[in-house]
């Protein structure tokens, strides 16, 4: 008998507060559930398994119990515990189903997703050849190959493809080293002699003067490319962040103070605390989340005064950031390391007009976290469908929260190719992930060393850092020449006019 019960759970006797769950129970056997919500144990009634009604939104969280109750049985339903499955004899796809099968109980819907493509791989190899299974005796190294063989005909590539057949090797040893009773007599292993060799991947990444030209186009106000590109740099001025960190940050994760404020936030993926400070470049980019309309008067509308030099003479000269902006290119040096005091003043102003809209609009920012704090700062994904989840705490998403964030992930790394004309490479590739290559090879150009980047983006393993940053050590490179040769250039040019 299958009983499905809400209750109020607290860690220690002696808290006033506890967390409501749902208990399952099967043949007395109890697995637990929870809803993550909180609430003083007063206002619990034990005896009907409800809020009671003296509680405020007392409704809402009923109602919230009982949709968490048909979740579960939902997954109930589905659930086909892998040493109940009347397996045919030793057949490996049976097996394999079984285990699927726990994932979804389990709600690794990511896992299930990767094992779910190499079965239907397998499938398809198997209607290729007749094959009405695949048994534990068909798994040889020839099967292997040639299984390989038919994914790559797909279209896949070599270290996808390794992904697979390994999801095939893990299973075909948790089922010989005793898992199911009924395959400890099979002892070879075939995957021992087969070699997962992986190609090495081509880093992708934006170099100083591909984010000069993305940021310097001008693109159409309230199009889609101009919020694409907004995207990816906010992307850039997190550090780099991952795209799940990108679309689940929330305003309530801004820390404001008056020297230095912050994002502070775990991680989706690796589960890790990780802070980004709240730069100028970052505050303009969420800024124009908040109030659109300011954001277009502030960058485009509004007049500000510089002085500038004019001949002999200083005069105040009014203009819009964009007129300045140009202006600044006639004045700045050629080579660099060259000072040019007329263009050190003029910057130095425009430093403090940007100081100054950076504090307008920190002040803006503030007001609205206050009203609306649990608002995705980059808003893609629905803040209704996720309103019951809290990032960064160790809890799975349900079904369709999962599908939603990753349909999301799929159509920005669509959207992404889009920016390619803007950045002045036309060999360029860019993905979610290319924001974090980029962000890296903007650390280490910048004189930043491994360990900085490796901080910067959250990474677990310097190992992982180093990976990232040896591409960009070329660039480096080539810009110390680059320089070298264009100070040759300009000695040639003096010894010429003399």
């Amino acid at each position: 008998m299958k009983t499905f019960t809400a209750y109020l759970k607290k860690r220690n006797s002696k808290d006033k507060n506890g967390i409501i769950n749902i208990r399952f129970t099967e043949n007395r056997k109890n697995e637990f559930f929870s809803t993550k919500i909180s609430i003083p144990e007063r206002s619990w009634n034990k005896n009907s398994k409800e809020v009671r009604s003296s509680y405020l939104d007392y409704e809402s969280i009923n109602q919230k119990i009982l949709d968490k109750i048909e979740e579960v049985k939902v997954l109930k339903e589905i659930e086909v515990d892998s040493t109940e499955i009347p397996y045919k004899e030793k057949s490996f796809l049976n097996y394999y189903k079984g285990y699927m099968d726990s994932l979804l109980r389990k709600q690794q819907f990511g896992n299930y997703k990767k094992y779910n493509t190499c079965y239907q791989h397998i499938l398809g190899y198997n209607e290729e050849k007749k094959n009405d299974d695949t048994l534990f005796s068909d798994i040889n190294l020839d099967w292997i190959e040639k299984v390989d063989e038919y994914i790559d005909i797909k279209g896949v590539g070599k270290n996808t493809r390794n992904n697979y057949l390994k999801c095939c090797q893990k299973l075909y040893r948790k089922a010989i080293k005793g898992s199911v009773p009924e395959y400890k007599t099979i002892d070879a292993d075939p995957f021992l002699d087969y070699k997962f060799t992986n190609t090495k991947v081509d880093i992708q990444f934006l170099c100083r003067t591909n984010l000069q030209s993305l940021v310097a186009v001008d693109l159409e106000k309230n199009s889609k490319i101009e919020e694409i590109r907004n995207r990816f740099l906010t992307q850039i001025y997190l550090c780099g962040c991952r795209v799940s960190d990108l679309f689940t940050i929330r305003y309530k994760q801004i820390y404001f103070d008056d020297i230095f404020s912050s994002i502070n936030f775990v991680q989706y993926k690796s589960k890790k605390k990780h802070s980004v400070q709240l730069s100028y470049d970052l505050t303009k980019h969420i800024f124009y989340y908040v109030n659109r309309e300011i954001y277009y008067d502030m960058y485009y509308n509004r007049k500000y005064k510089v002085t500038v030099k004019d001949g002999d003479k200083r005069v105040r000269k009014q203009g819009t950031l964009p007129q300045f902006e140009k202006y600044s290119l006639k004045i700045k040096p050629y080579l660099k390391g060259t000072k040019n005091p007329e263009y050190e003043l003029f910057t130095d102003q425009i430093g403090g007009i940007l100081g100054k809209l950076f504090d307008e609009q920190l002040d803006i920012i503030r007001e609205y976290s206050i009203d609306h704090p649990n608002d995705f700062i980059v808003p893609v994904m629905s803040n209704e469908l996720f309103s019951d989840v809290e990032f960064g705490i160790n809890r799975r998403l349900n079904k369709q929260q999962y599908n939603h964030m990753d349909s999301k992930a799929a159509t920005y790394n669509k959207d992404l190719k889009h920016l390619q004309q803007y950045t002045g490479n036309s060999n360029l590739t860019i993905k979610s992930h290319t924001a974090r290559h980029s962000y890296a090879n903007l650390i280490i150009s910048t004189g930043g060393d491994v360990y900085t980047a490796s901080k910067s983006l959250g990474h677990c393993d310097l190992s992982t850092t180093q990976a990232y940053v040896e591409p960009f050590n070329k660039e480096v490179i080539n810009d110390v020449n680059d320089n070298a040769f264009r100070v040759m250039r300009l000695e040639k040019m003096k010894s010429s006019n003399r």
